[in-house]
């Protein structure tokens, strides 16, 4: 059973555009809010069980990625690959086929 709010149909097509007018206009608000920010960027790094995080002005930005390039740079070297597990495995039963075939 349908109920009935006694309401005309002008009084809730009215407020169907007055609703959508607000809305509009809210959304128009935030955009300008949102436009005149400026956000900064969060950088996180983990060294074992050491954290440090950092936040970022968009004005420091270049000086950041400079230091934080040079950084990276200066480490890189020091860094060793990963041995991988598979590869060990694969290498023993190899041997163990030419074993058994010699």
């Amino acid at each position: 059973m349908k109920r009935y709010t006694w309401e005309s149909l002008k009084t809730k097509k009215e407020r169907k555009e007055t609703e959508k007018s607000n809305a509009s206009d809210k959304q128009e608000e935030l955009q300008k809010e949102v436009d005149d920010k400026e956000y900064s960027c969060l950088v996180r790094a983990v060294y074992g069980n050491f954290k440090i995080s950092t936040l970022v002005s968009p004005s420091d930005t270049d000086k950041f990625i400079t230091g934080y390039s040079n950084i990276l740079k200066v480490h890189m070297d020091s860094m060793k690959k990963k041995e991988r597990k598979k590869e060990k495995l694969k290498a023993k039963k190899i041997q163990k086929v030419k074993a058994t075939i010699a």
